[in-house]
C-alpha cells in the first residue's frame, strides 16, 4: 500500500486541513453511504473548531492526495461550506 502525502511546499494552514481531510478520507473506506450523507454534526464540529486559516486555505495542491473525499459526491458539495479555500478545487 502507498502512502500519498500533500506537496512539500504547502502552508501550515493546508497541512492542518490536510490533517483533517486526510482522516475523512480514510473513514469513508468503512462508513456506510447512508451514514456520510448525514455528516451535518461533523461539518458543525469543524466550523467551530477550525481557525480561519485552515478553513481558507487554499487546498488545490492537496486534492492529488484527498481523491475519495474531492469525487465524493455529498463530501464534494458540502465541504465549502467548512473550507472556503475548498471552492473552485474540482
Amino acid at each position: 500500500m502507498s502512502i500519498r502525502v500533500p506537496a512539500r511546499d504547502i502552508t501550515v494552514a493546508q497541512q492542518r486541513a490536510y490533517d483533517h481531510l486526510r482522516l475523512v478520507e480514510s473513514a469513508i473506506k468503512s462508513i456506510p453511504e447512508h451514514v456520510i450523507e448525514r455528516c451535518d454534526q461533523w461539518l458543525a464540529l469543524l466550523e467551530h473548531k477550525l481557525d480561519c486559516a485552515t478553513r481558507a486555505a487554499d487546498l488545490r495542491p492537496l486534492l492529488p492526495a484527498l481523491g475519495r473525499v474531492a469525487s465524493h459526491p455529498t463530501l464534494s458539495r458540502r465541504l465549502p461550506s467548512v473550507f472556503s479555500g475548498w471552492s473552485g478545487t474540482h
